[in-house]
């Protein structure tokens, strides 16, 4: 086999790697030079920066930080000028294990790339955000999508709650059949806005009047009847998580049903208190 000399080697077209090396590094100089990519923000609310856009031929990632120095539990993004094929995506961590996103912390947000090339402008809106003091900015519409989410999510946890804490549950033995009498009791997921109103009228809340939720209009119904299925999802889940623990155990360090249901009652009862405050400060949860 003949080998090629230097001039020859030199003489060749550039090989895929030394594109693929190229492309990269004008990617980082184009990024370096501007961090957004050529995306433009239309600000609803100031709390939340686009700081950096990341590219791939998948997806594209957004970078917003928190430049408002207070604590949001809750935010929104809208893309699309054209109401037929506008997007909203909402952030919800008012319902997690996390207790928000902090000042100066980072969220990313991933579309993908053949979604945004069929928007017409490369623009992205920071619609509206919830402060963890119930304070809020931005559209009075998303406002209000995310107020009924939380609404349906905390009245349904009341109820799930209540399931839990009935004498019923408290006394029973956790094995297959009790088990399986709890997960019925919580039920299946509501299908439309009026059974998930139905499903929860007999609870409670600060401020919450669950006659007047049957009134609002349809799109913030629909946010809360997301609410309440996602939270009776939540319910169904930590019980059938049970199953795979055994009934009772002698040994001190192995987890047991009986154990775990206990606590997680304990968690459903710390979660009704936050909630109660939330809507005793927010005057029902529903504070703009």
């Amino acid at each position: 086999m003949r080998l090629l000399t230097k001039r020859q080697v030199l003489s060749k077209p550039p090989s895929a790697v030394l594109i693929l090396l190229i492309a990269a590094v004008a990617g980082l100089f184009a990024a370096a030079q501007d961090p957004l990519r050529g995306w433009k923000v239309n600000a609803k609310t100031g709390a939340l920066a686009l700081v950096a856009v990341e590219e791939s031929p998948r997806e594209i990632t957004f970078l917003f930080r928190n430049v408002s120095g207070r604590m949001i539990t809750g935010w929104a993004f809208s893309f699309g000028a054209d109401d037929q094929r506008r997007r909203t995506d909402y952030r919800e961590r008012f319902g997690g294990a996390t207790e928000g996103l902090a000042p100066g912390e980072v969220d990313r947000l991933s579309i993908g790339s053949q979604e945004v090339s069929e928007y017409t402008e490369r623009a992205v809106e920071t619609s509206a955000v919830i402060f963890a003091d119930g304070g809020s900015e931005g559209s009075p519409d998303l406002l209000s999508n995310m107020n009924y989410w939380r609404l349906g999510w905390m009245l349904e946890t009341e109820r799930v709650k209540r399931v839990l804490n009935a004498d019923g549950a408290r006394k029973a033995q956790m094995d297959d059949a009790n088990l399986a009498i709890l997960i019925q009791k919580i039920g299946t997921l509501p299908e439309s806005p009026a059974e998930a109103v139905a499903s929860v009228q007999e609870e409670r809340l600060p401020g919450v009047a669950v006659a007047e939720i049957r009134r609002a209009d349809s799109q913030s119904l629909r946010h809360f009847l997301s609410g309440v299925r996602e939270a009776r999802e939540r319910g169904v889940r930590k019980l059938e998580q049970l199953g795979s623990l055994p009934v009772l155990s002698s040994e001190p360090k192995t987890r047991s049903r009986a154990s775990v249901f206990s606590r997680l009652r304990q968690e459903y009862e710390g979660l009704s208190a936050k909630y109660r405050a939330y809507c005793e400060h927010t005057r029902g949860g529903t504070r703009q």
